[in-house]
């Protein structure tokens, strides 16, 4: 048996173009929050604010589930309308339709549709294979319209299955930065005032972009 080589897949995913990370000021001033030195604090802080971007780009890339049911609830919709307009074809139409279903206008030469020479293709055919295909064309105008319909209650089902949580996401950018940042900051500088670390989680925050950080 030959053996099965795994090439991993090195570097970031499409479309992600930049992570985040602190400037050598940046992280002297946190550093001296957490009094250590920069040196320090660099490679934990470029850590966290790296995951931390990741983060982002994987929170952006994949949509919410309010965006998911009210892009699920604009196709069923559109799929409701269809059918019900389908439905609701007037006689004209719908011979039309079934004319195209029986591979062509079907017209009886004496009595052209709206003013317009038919083609000769019913006068081509014997009356029975003109019966055959207008009935097979029936049949195969209703197998659509029901595959319509399952297809628009499904679209219906899908957007009611998709619940959409009310009030804060239970993971949002905030709170997992917020727990990132409090992992580096509890590790380099665990015995000082929560305030401080506050403060540390606060100002790195802001430093990343990530605002509204309560103190």
């Amino acid at each position: 048996m030959p053996t099965i080589k795994h090439h991993p897949r090195w570097g970031a995913p499409s479309g992600y173009t930049a992570e985040l990370s602190f400037t050598p000021a940046q992280v002297a001033q946190l550093a001296d929050l957490a009094d250590i030195k920069a040196e320090q604090a660099t490679q934990p802080l470029n850590e966290a604010a790296a995951s931390i971007g990741m983060f982002r780009y994987v929170l952006d890339a994949e949509p919410a589930s309010a965006e998911r049911r009210e892009s699920l609830g604009l196709v069923a919709d559109m799929a409701v309308e269809l059918f019900e307009k389908l439905q609701a074809l007037t006689p004209p139409d719908r011979r039309s339709v079934l004319d195209e279903y029986a591979g062509g206008p079907f017209d009886d030469p004496d009595q052209p549709r709206d003013g317009r020479a038919p083609l000769l293709l019913a006068e081509k055919l014997p009356d029975d294979a003109i019966a055959k295909r207008s009935a097979a064309a029936l049949e195969n105008l209703k197998a659509d319209l029901a595959a319509l319909a399952r297809l628009r209650d499904n679209l219906l089902v899908a957007r009611k299955r998709i619940s959409v949580p009310k009030g804060r996401p239970p993971k949002d950018l905030r709170r997992f930065a917020e727990q990132k940042l409090g992992e580096v900051y509890d590790c380099i500088a665990p015995a000082l005032p929560p305030r401080r670390r506050r403060l540390f989680i606060r100002d790195a925050m802001n430093m990343l972009g990530i605002r509204n950080y309560p103190l």
